[in-house]
């Protein structure tokens, strides 16, 4: 199999760019000379070698720029790349040919794309290290290898590494560059943990890429000087193992070899020991012939290869029963009274309690207790959760207890009208305080003792001021739910919390979250973002380790504080199953669902019916419009059911029957009266873990389910898949069996989520506040995140598509030169799009649409919805009385929701990949930024994905819409701007030790047809 000369020239590219981003560090040695005389010329101060050196090293700055120069047409782009890469071809004796007239808009836009990811890798890169020695030339017994740099700090070598790119990526297709912008980092032991047989070219990126590690840890080894870091550098983040000795280069190796041994299909194990052995040196690879559809194990470089047998026979077994280990931390009552005695204990004794204990062991019961002990005796407490229902259940008990309370919330709403655009007013009382935020501080400086509970939105528009008056008026302040507050909660409470740490003025605080799972992950945390002053981001951390004590108690200091990290564990005897399904329309088939469920418990003897009729099943699907027809399918056929979601505010007393909900039965909803528990994908083709960050969530509303020895409770997983081949429903099951085994019962697998703290106002909105009964325009960006979710699930409910439809042409500013696979634009100033449209369509159902509609609107659980159409569309109930049929209403519809023009652009980034396809058919699956996991649990955070045409260069790509208020926003005098923001996030999130970074395989299909 020949070598594609234009992968080749894509790697120089990306070579040349690191180089020129090196080049004010850089040496590069004139032949003749190696290592050993370019530290002699260091120690012995030989100027002529190493003025040699730099200005070899320095050619790359102007051959990168003149082939970057702005202003050129094509041709004579093009020209300059083959005269550049021609030069470079000579030199080094590259085996490969550059034909310019072959070069397509692609191939040039995507050598440009590469260039300029490389050189700012290279700047990133050249933060760390000092000097560089670039194709430093390592002697050894047969001869020397070439790795592409060795760092230096002074005269000592710290890092050895290499410019990787992954060739098979990177043939002009929409496939590849999906896969390109797909990485992420892993440590060896979440690897390991995770394993799993993989299909044949998700097990073909992984061997390729695993190899690029091989070839460094080979330079190590014979590089033979250590400690040093062995550093792999993508275009898409660097990698740096640290080897303190020679043996940790043997472990590495060891390590990578199990990880492809246990994730290598089934059909390459025949070759398994050529594929192995292969490894050491990192030449190895495997290709796909796309011709032939067959994948080939090359030792090097132009061998013929063997050829690897692909078995694509389906999986037979889509369900079954799950063989999990017995709980181990049992005795609900003895840890409940542990529990509160221990609680109890450290509220008196520390200022800063983390109480990260089970789900189960009451850590809202001691609360309670507490802040009623510090109300009688003349108090304050103030109460913080992300959830209104928690709020008013914390309300209720506390008043049954006799307890005095106050829970704020804003009192205006906004309403949305169509004139010749959207046009949203401010509905509010024009006297006295509407705003949560202002509300929450009047009601804390009464004089009066008792409990005032708060969203933790309310608590985040508070500015440092604000807290200090937090401190003086309270004497508890309580943090519910605290990483799932959303990303902006946590920086405020963060940054709160250093606040209080330095000058606490008496005032305890309580963190409630039994997310935070580990103390090593945690506790080093907090006392990073407390202690700092200025902006701090502490990465997304996975952490496998076994938390070997019960309770696992933490004590530490901050400032002027003591604090204590304390979790007691509890198990539940459950039983589990897990279940592929296909889906062939826009709603799964629930009565295969309910029949699959059915069958499995069957084999435990438990009637599903039985259970459904006394109303002792809870569905969680995180998606409205599952959760709603759901709802209806199990009521139409005589199933006491209850829907819970965000929108809707019940109290546990209210939660009878079965219930369908969303992620809010994480939080604060009392499960323990239900006997199964299932979880249905929120869409078809979901894996769960590639969404193994999010776990807590599941293990939350598991945990809420409760179960006993000898009336044991029952958890089944969904599947859904849709038309890929590649995942079909014995796929899915596996997969589930996988999740569940190694990654949800596992108590060593730990997470933590990204957190920031300090720095300003990064997710607070832009613009000033309105007024009461003041209207303005409604820009794209905001429609699409604050109005358009609730009409799509209100049109889906009766059997209609709602789907925006847009053309934009924007100005956009320079590329922010982010450290991400992207070029990241933010939208420059506001435009008028005359051509939005939300396309109206019927879908195929079985039901009357027209009657539908009219049900739909009526319906109590669309109540917000109805009357945001009616708002938008004072002629519905006319329509539907007069058409002739769902075609007639759609049309109608339609047209009575398009506006004129509406604004866009005010608040919005433009994420492209770095890499261009040839032409862009249709969109790649579930596409997400980098940028998203930084805005976890934001609800003014949105992505949509998007074509993206740039006429100057005559090539289109898929593009993310990255949509939230900070994107507008101008900078005040205490804020870091957000640029300087995300990079400094992404730098942490990229440049990570002792972590690989590698193609996201977890996906379950390979972005091939």
């Amino acid at each position: 199999m020949k070598e594609n000369p234009l992968t080749v020239l894509y790697g120089e590219a990306f070579e040349l760019g690191v180089k020129a981003g090196l080049a004010s560090k850089a040496y590069q040695l004139p032949d003749g000379y190696d290592v050993e005389d370019f530290e002699d010329a260091l120690l012995e101060g030989d100027d002529t070698l190493l003025e040699m050196a730099r200005e070899i090293a320095g050619e790359s700055l102007p051959l990168y720029n003149y082939v970057l120069e702005n202003g050129l047409d094509r041709d004579a782009r093009i020209s300059r790349i083959v005269e550049v890469f021609r030069k470079k071809q000579v030199k080094r004796a590259l085996k490969f040919s550059i034909d310019g007239s072959l070069l397509a808009n692609t191939d040039v836009a995507n050598i440009l794309s590469l260039l300029q990811m490389g050189y700012r890798t290279g700047k990133i890169l050249g933060e760390r290290y000092e000097t560089f020695l670039l194709e430093a030339p390592v002697g050894y017994s047969l001869g020397y290898l070439y790795p592409d740099f060795i760092a230096f700090n002074g005269r000592t070598p710290v890092a050895i590494g290499d410019f990787k790119v992954l060739f098979g990526y990177f043939d002009a297709d929409l496939t590849n560059v999906a896969w390109s912008v797909s990485f992420e980092t892993y440590s060896m032991e979440e690897l390991l943990t995770r394993v799993k047989r993989i299909s044949g070219y998700s097990f073909k990126t992984l061997y390729n890429a695993a190899g690029k590690y091989a070839k460094v840890l080979n330079y190590a080894r014979k590089f033979d000087r250590f400690p040093i870091e062995a550093v792999v550098v993508f275009p898409l983040g660097i990698s740096i193992l640290e080897l303190g000795s020679f043996s940790a280069i043997g472990e590495y190796y060891s390590k990578l070899l199990e990880l492809l041994e246990k994730m290598m299909p089934e059909s390459f194990m025949e070759h398994a020991r050529e594929i192995l052995d292969g490894f050491y040196t990192g030449n190895a690879f495997i290709k796909y012939d796309e011709t032939s559809g067959t994948f080939y194990f090359h030792k090097k470089s132009k061998d013929k290869g063997i050829q690897l047998r692909w078995d694509k026979r389906p999986i037979q077994q889509n369900m079954g029963h799950i063989k999990t280990p017995r709980p181990f931390y049992t005795g609900v009552m003895k840890r409940r009274l542990r529990h509160e005695k221990d609680l109890m204990k450290y509220l008196e004794e520390f200022d800063l309690i983390i109480d990260a204990s089970d789900q189960g062991t009451g850590k809202n019961y001691v609360f309670l207790r507490y802040a009623s002990d510090v109300v009688s005796n003349g108090g304050k407490v103030l109460f913080i959760s992300p959830r209104l229902h928690i709020l008013s259940e914390t309300k209720r008990k506390l008043e049954r207890n006799g307890i005095k309370t106050l829970l704020v919330s804003s009192s205006a709403r906004r309403k949305l009208k169509k004139r010749k655009t959207y046009v949203e007013t401010l509905e509010a009382p024009k006297t006295g305080t509407y705003q949560a935020s202002r509300k929450l501080l009047r009601s804390l400086r009464t004089e009066e003792p008792g409990v005032v509970l708060a969203t933790s939105q309310a608590f985040q528009y508070l500015n440092p001021e604000s807290w200090k008056s937090v401190l003086k008026y309270t004497d508890l302040v309580v943090f519910d739910e605290f990483t799932n507050s959303g990303a902006g909660a946590v920086e405020s409470t963060l940054s709160f919390l250093r606040t209080f740490s330095r000058n606490p003025r008496g005032t305890k605080v309580a963190i409630l979250d039994a997310s935070m799972t580990h103390p090593g992950l945690y506790v080093d945390a907090f006392k990073k973002h407390l202690s700092s002053r200025g902006m701090v981001y502490t990465p997304l951390e996975v952490l496998v380790s076994r938390v070997e004590e019960d309770p696992a108690v933490r004590e530490f200091k901050v400032n002027s504080i003591r604090a204590v990290y304390y979790r007691i564990h509890l198990d539940f005897p459950l039983e589990y199953y897990a279940m592929g399904l296909g889906v062939h329309s826009q709603i799964p088939d629930w009565n295969a669902v309910i029949a699959g469920a059915s069958e499995l418990l069957g084999e435990r003897e438990v009637n599903l019916e039985n259970l459904l009729k006394d109303g002792k099943v809870v569905f969680y699907v995180d998606n409205r419009l599952y959760v709603d027809d759901l709802t209806e399918f199990l009521v139409e056929r005589g199933y006491p059911t209850t829907p819970v979601h965000s929108e809707i505010g019940l109290s546990n007393e209210e939660l009878g029957g079965n219930v369908v909900g969303t992620s809010s039965l994480a939080f604060g909803v009392n499960l323990e009266n239900h006997d199964v528990l299932v979880f249905i994908s929120p869409y078809p083709g979901y894996r769960h873990d590639n969404n193994a960050y999010g776990i807590e969530l599941y293990r939350q509303v598991i945990k809420r389910l409760r179960g006993y020895e000898g009336g044991k409770k029952h958890v089944i997983f969904v599947g859904l898949t849709g038309n890929d081949e590649n995942y079909s429903e014995g796929v899915a099951y596996l997969s589930l069996v996988g999740f569940i085994r190694n990654l949800l019962l596992n108590r060593d697998f730990h997470i933590r989520l990204p957190m920031f703290s300090g720095g300003g106002r990064f997710f607070k909105p832009s613009g000033g506040n309105m007024k009461p009964g003041e209207s303005r325009e409604v820009s794209f960006e905001a429609f699409m995140r604050d109005y358009y979710p609730s009409l799509k699930r209100l049109f889906m409910a009766s059997g209609f598509s709602l789907r925006p439809v847009f053309k934009f042409e924007f100005a956009l500013s320079e590329d922010w030169e982010l450290p991400v696979p992207f070029r990241v634009h933010r939208i420059t100033g506001e435009y008028v799009a005359n051509n939005f449209t939300l396309e109206v369509l019927p879908l195929r159902v079985q039901f009357d649409h027209v009657e539908r509609f009219q049900e739909v609107l009526a319906d109590r659980k669309y109540r917000r919805s109805a009357e945001l159409l009616r708002n938008l569309v004072p002629k519905i109930d006319e329509y539907l009385s007069s058409v002739k049929n769902e075609h007639e209403l759609a049309r109608k519809l339609e047209k009575a929701l398009r506006p004129s023009y509406i604004l866009a652009g005010y608040s919005s980034l433009l994420l492209v990949p770095f890499l261009y396809p040839l032409h862009v058919d249709e969109m790649p699956h579930r596409i997400e930024s980098p940028l998203k996991r930084l805005f976890f649990g934001e609800s003014r955070y949105t992505e949509i994905p998007v074509k993206v045409v740039e006429k100057d260069k005559g090539v289109e790509n898929f593009g993310i819409l990255a949509i939230h208020p900070v994107f507008g926003m101008t900078t005040g005098r205490r804020d870091v701007p957000v640029q300087e923001k995300l990079r400094m996030a992404m730098v942490e999130e990229r440049l990570r030790k002792n972590r690989f970074y590698l193609p996201n395989v977890w996906k379950g299909h390979d972005w091939r047809k």
